[in-house]
């Protein structure tokens, strides 16, 4: 495919079936997973990469959402989009 999708860095799961649809040519299902994780690509991309999806990733234990300068963290408007968005798509409780 040839990119790596920041989407896919917080849900590789859905990602991956949702190529896997595609390619079979199961577009119904790769479109429902499309529609799904729509909000959390709008979250992940609502504020200068890679704050969001750093803090994406902290939630799911897999780092921490500090970022080094001269790069910022994601505001708190934008960690409560991620929380839900992450949340709505069924990646945390």
């Amino acid at each position: 495919m040839g990119c790596i999708s920041v989407t896919g860095n917080v849900a590789p799961g859905l990602c991956a079936t949702m190529q896997t649809a595609w390619a079979e040519g199961r577009i119904a299902e790769a479109m429902a997973i499309q529609d799904r994780l729509l909000v959390l690509h709008d979250a992940l991309f609502s504020e200068t990469s890679p704050g969001p999806v750093k803090y994406a990733a902290s939630l799911l234990g897999h780092t921490s959402e500090k970022c080094r300068l001269p790069l910022a963290p994601c505001g708190e408007p934008t960690k409560a989009r991620v929380r839900a968005a992450m949340a709505e798509v069924g990646l945390l409780n």
